[in-house]
């Protein structure tokens, strides 16, 4: 399954990446950017490449981490198994978000 694959890594070197990393399935990806796609405030996560690798650092973990509390906020709904999904991956990016800013690591966010 295609997806961007978050990890996370105590330098910008890629050779320092660790065993932690969170799966943004394609599917979600999609639902989030077709729903969310007039929503500035999540676009850092929404208009990733799919096929291209980025470095956040911790600006744009920051920012990261208050996307991933926008969802939590907004996909609620316990009856839909998407939206399960969706809080599922946002829980688990903002913990590793927490985890990278109190240990100064950057996170990858690596395409297929």
């Amino acid at each position: 399954m295609v997806g961007i694959t978050f990890v996370l890594a105590k330098t910008k070197k890629r050779k320092d990446m660790l065993d932690t990393y969170v799966t943004f399935e394609e599917r979600l990806h999609v639902r989030l950017r077709n729903k969310e796609r007039n929503n500035t405030n999540l676009s850092l996560l929404i208009n990733l490449d799919p096929y291209g690798d980025k470095l956040f650092k911790e600006f744009q973990i920051k920012d990261l981490h208050t996307i991933c509390e926008v969802i939590l906020d907004k996909y609620q709904d316990e009856n839909n198994d998407l939206e399960e999904k969706i809080r599922e991956f946002a829980t688990n990016l903002k913990m590793m978000c927490i985890e990278a800013i109190d240990q100064r690591y950057v996170i990858w966010a690596l395409g297929d």
